[in-house]
């Protein structure tokens, strides 16, 4: 295990006064990073130890973000990473599921008073929170909030990152520093990095796969620019400044940056010469932007928050889905029906279950296989296909139906831009199948029936089609749950 993240990197650069990251607020060398890493360790020592206890971080500013992370994690405590696009109800909810005992915050962001909502919780809380909050002008301010002591905690980890899982719930995924270590293997393999490189990341930075890409980049000397927001026009005039030749985002994220950078430089996206992907399945809606860079080499990355970097694209995705395992992984199908089952995996990745849910660890997490809920295809040659989710199945009168199928099918017709399918209750059937289309022009939903008509078995036809402008996306990611919860609204019980 590593001695900690800000030593594992700091000692490991060669030259600490060479500029190596970039954001929209400036530019930082690693001896920036070490002074600023410092001033948080002093910030935060009059308040005693911090072994045991959580230390929330709702930093959009990546260069304090990242200083914070470091500090934090020096001193022992455990970072608890908080993505700037919750607000007030998510925002409590995983407040109050980690109960944090410190929490960095900005004054506000995209016009949303963090700041407030955050001391609204901590006077609620009836607990001591100590509060620093980040003003316009980059000063911490200090306030502690009165209460009962809150004990410091035994936790096997070094980071509780939350995802919201299929059910909207947050779950508390810990891990070590060993799961970022493993991680830069990976991401240094799939990147293909070399010192001269230049990467623009487009991953937030308050998941652990983001971070990770940060770390990765710096710990192989490469200059790594990222964005701390999706203002796009500003993004693509960054990554043209900054001479990026090396691209990590998720394949919704691409597609977006391609759009605005083919209309306002082309010239900044026709320098990547490789992007890595990540987050969400590449879908086939998406081959259509990597045809416009035939000189951009696009290679997949398939993960976990829990696991870290599990398999990667050896070659271009355009060449096939299939992926092969990284270093030290193992993996094996479960309740297979010939070549495709559940995919589960093993790997001394720095996982250290649960928070709070030890039921749930146990769950997945059986005599060291992670059962992932994913269902893989193996091929002869031991490359491994992800094909979808158990949880996103849709189970129609007994048959069980897999979404990307007919995500797929829908995204290959010409007036459809996106398209993505979920289930929603249905009396009789259990479940019925609602695909959202984003349309690349206008489109009558009879045509896409009419198309999808001796394509697939009847009983895979959606039985709702819906047109949308857009489909909402959370950190990167397509947001199924949102989308599950508006289909269950509008066609529930159907």
């Amino acid at each position: 295990m590593l001695p900690n993240l800000a030593d594992w990197i700091i000692e490991h650069t060669a030259d600490r006064a060479k500029p190596l990251l970039s954001t929209p607020s400036g530019e930082y060398s690693m001896e920036d990073i070490g002074r600023e890493t410092i001033r948080y360790e002093n910030l935060l020592k009059p308040y005693g130890s911090l072994k045991g206890k959580k230390v929330g971080l709702l930093v959009p500013p990546v260069f304090h973000y990242l200083s914070l992370v470091f500090a934090v994690n020096r001193l022992g405590g455990v970072v608890v990473p908080i993505s700037p696009y919750f607000r007030k109800e998510d925002l409590g909810a995983l407040l109050e599921f980690l109960d944090p005992h410190v929490v960095f915050t900005a004054e506000q962001y995209n016009g949303f008073p963090f700041a407030q909502a955050v001391k609204e919780w901590a006077g609620g809380s009836g607990k001591q929170t100590v509060l620093f909050r980040l003003s316009g002008d980059g000063k911490w301010t200090e306030e502690e909030c009165e209460g009962v002591e809150r004990p410091a905690e035994a936790i096997p980890a070094h980071i509780i990152s939350c995802s919201s899982g299929s059910t909207g719930v947050p779950k508390g995924i810990m891990v070590t520093t060993s799961w970022f270590e493993h991680n830069k293997t990976a991401l240094t393999l799939l990147h293909e990095f070399a010192p001269s490189d230049r990467l623009f990341s487009l991953v937030p930075a308050a998941g652990n796969y983001g971070l990770s890409v940060i770390l990765a980049g710096l710990y192989n000397g490469v200059h790594v620019t990222v964005a701390e927001s999706y203002d796009f026009p500003s993004l693509v005039k960054l990554m043209a400044e900054k001479g990026c030749n090396k691209l990590s985002a998720t394949p919704s994220l691409f597609k977006a940056l391609a759009l605005f950078a083919k209309h306002a430089n082309p010239a900044a996206l026709e320098r990547i010469e490789l992007c890595a992907l990540a987050g969400e399945p590449v879908r086939d809606d998406a081959f259509a932007v990597f045809s416009e860079l035939p000189n951009c080499k696009f290679r997949n990355h398939y993960g976990m928050s829990e696991l870290a970097g599990l398999l990667y694209s050896e070659n271009d995705v355009r060449d096939g889905p299939d992926m092969k395992l990284l270093p030290g992984v193992s993996c094996k199908l479960v309740d297979s029906d010939g070549d495709t089952g559940e995919v589960a995996f093993k790997v001394a990745s720095g996982f250290a279950g649960y928070y709070k849910r030890p039921d749930l660890t146990d769950e997945v997490f059986r005599d060291g296989w992670f059962y992932t809920g994913d269902i893989a295809r193996l091929s002869e040659e031991d490359r491994i296909a992800i094909v979808g989710r158990i949880k996103d199945l849709i189970k129609k009168g007994g048959q069980q139906v897999v979404p990307a199928e007919i995500e797929r099918l829908l995204a290959a017709h010409p007036k459809v831009k996106q398209a993505v399918v979920v289930g929603a209750p249905h009396k009789i059937l259990g479940e019925q199948i609602v695909a959202f289309i984003v349309p690349e022009r206008q489109l009558a939903l009879q045509e896409l029936y009419s198309y999808l008509e001796g394509r697939i078995a009847k009983y895979k036809v959606p039985d709702q089609l819906k047109l949308v402008e857009q489909v909402p996306v959370s950190q990167g990611k397509i947001d199924k749950v949102t989308l599950r919860k508006l289909a269950a609204a509008e066609f529930g019980g159907v």
